[in-house]
C-alpha cells in the first residue's frame, strides 16, 4: 500500500529561552490535537487518541493510538474489508521556521511505541523505538502501484537533530507506526490479526532556533540641520532611529570641537625589551637614545616609552651595574644640554617581570616618583611607588595621556584589582585626552591577548579616548585590532630580545600624521642603521585625529521607528562643533554620519550669585569674553525704561560681576543686558 500523510499547519506558541526561539511538540497535552493521524490502507481502522494511562508502557495520558475489534484474516489491500489494521499508519505534526532562522536543533525525548515507530523529519528518518524490539531490515508493502521500504532500527528514546530543516517554510515531523510482529523483510499480502488489537506511540520534544540579527539602521538627523548656525545653548539634538528586527535600541551621542587647523606630524618612540643591552650590550642601548636625541627635531619626537624589562636581573645582588647601564642611556633623554629642552624629551618607563626579580627597589631608586615629580609632563602615580604612573603631553594640536601599568609574573604575583581601578580612573579623568596604555605584557606572539592583556583591555575598553596599547615581553611582533561600541583599539607587540645582540637595537617609531588621519609604524635600528620592512614591522594604522570625540548622552530602551533627543551641555558660544550618534540593539552597533553645528554667541546672561551685605548688593553672571554687558534696574516693573548702573563693560573672563548700593527705594529689580 502507499503511505499517505496529510499535513496541516499547526499554530504553536513560540517561547523565548536565553535568546532562543523554542517550539514544543508532544503527544501528551497540550498539543496532541495538532497531530494528523492516517490509517495506512485498513478501511475499518479509525485513528484516535487514547485518553488513558498506560504506565507499563511508559505512557501517561493522551497517547496517539488506534484500535480494532476485527477478526479473521485476508488480503491487506486498498479498499479491502478487513476490520483490522495490520501494517502501517502515520501521525504527522507540522511546524514553520521563519526566514533567517539559524542554529536550529530538534530535540526529542520519551519516544516509545507499541509495536514499532520510525520518526522522520521532512521524510528523513531521525529515530526509532519499539516495545517488541527493533525491526531490522525493510518492510515492503505493495498496493499494486509501488513498493515502499522502511527500516525500524530502534529502540532509541531520545536524540538531537541539527540538520534537515526547511528554513522559511513548513516542516513535517512524521511517526510511521508498524503494528505487526511478522512480515519483516517480506511483502505483507496476507497477515492475520488478533481481535481487539491496539497500538500507539508517545513522544515529547522541542525545536529551538535563533534569528539572525540585523544591525540597526543608521540614525537620521531630525534637528538641528547639518551645518546649522546660531544654535541655542544647550543644543537639543533630535534623531530618528529604526531597527529591521524592531528591537529596542540604545543611542549614544558623541561630540567634539570642529578642528580649526591640522597639526604637524610627530613621532612617539617605543623601546622594546632592553634587558640584554643593560646586561651585556650597553652601547646598543645608548645608540638608541642618542639617535632619538639627534632626530628629535627632524622627526618631531614628542614622547618615548620603555615597555619594560629595562634590565635582566631586577634587584638581584651583584647585578646593580645593569641599572647603571640603563640610566646611562635613558637619563640622556632628560638632559637639557643634550635635548635643548628644560625637562628633556618626555619619556615613561614601566617595570616588566625581569625588573621585578627580588622586588622593584632599584627600579624606584633610579626611576621612582622623586626622579620624575616636578617635570611638566609627569601626571602622577599609584600608591607609594612609581611602578604605575601616567604622563601628559601635547603634540600636533592633540592632547595625550599615557598610562603606564606594571607587570609582574614572578613570586609574589601582583594583585591588579586596585591597579586596574586606578588605571581606569586616570583615563576617565582625562577623557578629553587621547589615551595610550604602556604595559610589559599585553599580546601573545600570535597577536591574541595574553591573560593580563585581556584583563587590561576588558577593564579599559569602555573608554572612547583609548586608541593604542603597546607592549613587549613575548618575542616577536604582532598587532591586534578590537572595536568596542564603535571605538577601535589597536595593540602592538614589539620584542626583539632573541635576535642577535639581544635585539640589535631595533625600536618602534609611531609617526602620527593628523592631516592624513594615519599612524605610520616603522621598526628601525640606529645600531645597524636598518629598517625591518616586513608586514609585521612596517604598517599603517588608520586613526581619526580630526577631533576628540566624547560621549555626552546615552538614551536607552528607544522604540524602533521613533525619535530620541539629547541636550549637549557645556558648549562655548560662537564655537563650531561636530557630533554623531551610535545606535545599538545589544548585538550590533551602527555608527551614524558626522554632523556639524555652530552655537550662538547671543547667550542671555544669567545671574549666578546675588549677595546682599551691609549697604551693598553684589551680582555675578556668566559671560562671553569680548562681549559687552550692562547692569540695569527698575524700582517698579510697570516702568517703561530700565536705568543703567554705571557704564557698560567688556568681559575678559567667563564671569563678570557688579555691585549696587542699597538706597532709599523700597525695592529694585535687576537685569543684565548683552550688547549687540
Amino acid at each position: 500500500m502507499r503511505i499517505l500523510t496529510y499535513a496541516i499547519a499547526v499554530i504553536v506558541a513560540t517561547a523565548t529561552v536565553d535568546g532562543q526561539q523554542v517550539l514544543s511538540f508532544s503527544t501528551p497535552n497540550p498539543n496532541v490535537n495538532g497531530w494528523t493521524v492516517t490509517a495506512g490502507g485498513a478501511v475499518n481502522a479509525v485513528p484516535f487518541v487514547f485518553i488513558e494511562d498506560l504506565p507499563s508502557f511508559g505512557w501517561n495520558g493522551n497517547v496517539i493510538g488506534m484500535t480494532s475489534d476485527g477478526l479473521g484474516s485476508g488480503a491487506f489491500l486498498p479498499g479491502g474489508s478487513l476490520a483490522n489494521f495490520d501494517g502501517f499508519w502515520t501521525a504527522a505534526w507540522t511546524f514553520s521556521l521563519p526566514n533567517g532562522a539559524q542554529n536550529i536543533t530538534l530535540n526529542y525525548t520519551g519516544l516509545f511505541a507499541d509495536d514499532r515507530v520510525l520518526l522522520e523529519l521532512n521524510g528523513t528518518p531521525i529515530g526509532a523505538a519499539g516495545l517488541h524490539g527493533p525491526g531490522e531490515g525493510s518492510m515492503v508493502f505493495s498496493d499494486g502501484v509501488s513498493s515502499v521500504p522502511y527500516s525500524f532500527s530502534g529502540p532509541a528514546g531520545s536524540g538531537a537533530i541539527p540538520a534537515g530543516f526547511n528554513v522559511g517554510g513548513q516542516n513535517t515531523l512524521t511517526a510511521i507506526i508498524n503494528n505487526t510482529g511478522v512480515g519483516i523483510n517480506g511483502s505483507l499480502t496476507s497477515i492475520a490479526s488478533s481481535s481487539g488489537d491496539r497500538t500507539g506511540f508517545a513522544v515529547n520534544g522541542t525545536i529551538s532556533y535563533s534569528l539572525a540579527n540585523n544591525p540597526p539602521a543608521a540614525p537620521i538627523l531630525v534637528s538641528p540641520a547639518d551645518g546649522a548656525l546660531d544654535v541655542s545653548i544647550p543644543p537639543i539634538l533630535n534623531i530618528a532611529v529604526s531597527d529591521p528586527d524592531t528591537n529596542r535600541l540604545t543611542g549614544t551621542f558623541y561630540g567634539c570641537v570642529q578642528p580649526a587647523n591640522v597639526g604637524a606630524d610627530f613621532t612617539i618612540v617605543a623601546l622594546p625589551d632592553t634587558q640584554f643591552y643593560s646586561e651585556t650590550n650597553p652601547g646598543i642601548f645608548q645608540a638608541q637614545t642618542d639617535w632619538i636625541i639627534s632626530n628629535r627635531t627632524k622627526a618631531n619626537i614628542v614622547y618615548v616609552a620603555s615597555v619594560g624589562d629595562i634590565v635582566n636581573d631586577g634587584d638581584t645582588p651583584g647585578d646593580e651595574s645593569e641599572w647603571d647601564n640603563a640610566t646611562n642611556a635613558l637619563y640622556r633623554l632628560e638632559s637639557p644640554a643634550l635635548t635643548g629642552m628644560t625637562d628633556g624629551i618626555p619619556y615613561g618607563v614601566v617595570p616588566g617581570n625581569h625588573d621585578h626579580i627580588d622586588g622593584t627597589n632599584l627600579y624606584n631608586t633610579f626611576f621612582g616618583v622623586s626622579h620624575f615629580i616636578g617635570r611638566a609632563y609627569y601626571g602622577g602615580h599609584y600608591g607609594s611607588d612609581n611602578d604605575n604612573h601616567y604622563d601628559l603631553f601635547s603634540a600636533g594640536g592633540l592632547d595625550f595621556v599615557v598610562t603606564c601599568i606594571d607587570f609582574n609574573d614572578s613570586s609574589p604575583f601582583s594583585d591588579y584589582t586596585d591597579i586596574d581601578a586606578w588605571s581606569a580612573s586616570v583615563i576617565q579623568a582625562n577623557s578629553n585626552r587621547r589615551a595610550i596604555v604602556v604595559s610589559h605584557d599585553i599580546l601573545a606572539a600570535n597577536g591574541s591577548f595574553d591573560a593580563r592583556g585581556q584583563a587590561i583591555y576588558d577593564n579599559l575598553k569602555g573608554n572612547t579616548n583609548l586608541f593604542l596599547m603597546v607592549c613587549g615581553h613575548n618575542h616577536g611582533a604582532a598587532t591586534n585590532c578590537q572595536t568596542y561600541q564603535g571605538n577601535t583599539i589597536i595593540s602592538c607587540l614589539a620584542d626583539y630580545q632573541d635576535w642577535t645582540n639581544g635585539g640589535d637595537g631595533y625600536l618602534r617609531l609611531y609617526k602620527f600624521s593628523p592631516r592624513n588621519n594615519v599612524i605610520h609604524v616603522k621598526t628601525y635600528s640606529p645600531y645597524r642603521d636598518l629598517y625591518c620592512t616586513d608586514a609585521t614591522n612596517q604598517f599603517d594604522i588608520p586613526y581619526d585625529m580630526s577631533g576628540m570625540w566624547v560621549p555626552f548622552a546615552t538614551n536607552s530602551n528607544i522604540a524602533s521607528g521613533s525619535t530620541t533627543s539629547a541636550a549637549w551641555p557645556g558648549l562655548t558660544p560662537g564655537t563650531q562643533y561636530q557630533w554623531y550618534v551610535t545606535v545599538s540593539d545589544g548585538q550590533a552597533t551602527t555608527t551614524g554620519p558626522v554632523w556639524t553645528l555652530t552655537v550662538t554667541t547671543n547667550v542671555p546672561p544669567v545671574f549666578q550669585t546675588v549677595k546682599r551685605t551691609e549697604g551693598m548688593i553684589s551680582f555675578e553672571w556668566g559671560a562671553i569674553p569680548g562681549r559687552t554687558y550692562q547692569l540695569q534696574y527698575k524700582t517698579n516693573l510697570a516702568q517703561v525704561y530700565w536705568i543703567s548702573l554705571g557704564g557698560s563693560n567688556a568681559a575678559t573672563t567667563a564671569t563678570m560681576s557688579a555691585t549696587d548700593s542699597i538706597g532709599p527705594d523700597s525695592q529694585r529689580f535687576y537685569r543684565v543686558v548683552l550688547s549687540p
